[in-house]
């Protein structure tokens, strides 16, 4: 997959997470309703799905889901996690190797 989708009220809790692993965006957003996150190949593309009602550049709906999977950087292996908890999903991002 090159991009993961997370859907989350506290963007810039999220924002801050992944960055410390993958840095920061070569993409400028200065939103924080959305942002995307990594490089092509490896993208985590957040959004408060209180400010943003809709995936770009769809009508779908942002619901919270569960999910998990491998990312690599720099040849080191991290293992991210999105849970959902309550109404809100918390993300974890963790080195592996």
């Amino acid at each position: 997959l090159a991009e993961i989708g997370v859907v989350d009220t506290e963007t810039d809790s999220v924002k801050q997470n992944i960055e410390c692993i993958l840095g920061e965006s070569p993409y400028a957003s200065n939103s924080s309703r959305f942002y995307d996150i990594g490089s092509p190949g490896a993208m985590f593309i957040v959004i408060d799905p209180r400010q943003k009602d809709s995936w770009f550049p769809s009508e779908i709906v942002p619901e919270i889901a569960p999910c998990s999977g491998l990312v690599r950087k720099d040849d080191i292996l991290y293992e991210f996690n999105v849970e959902a908890v309550g109404h809100d999903p918390s993300l974890s991002i963790a080195r592996i190797e």
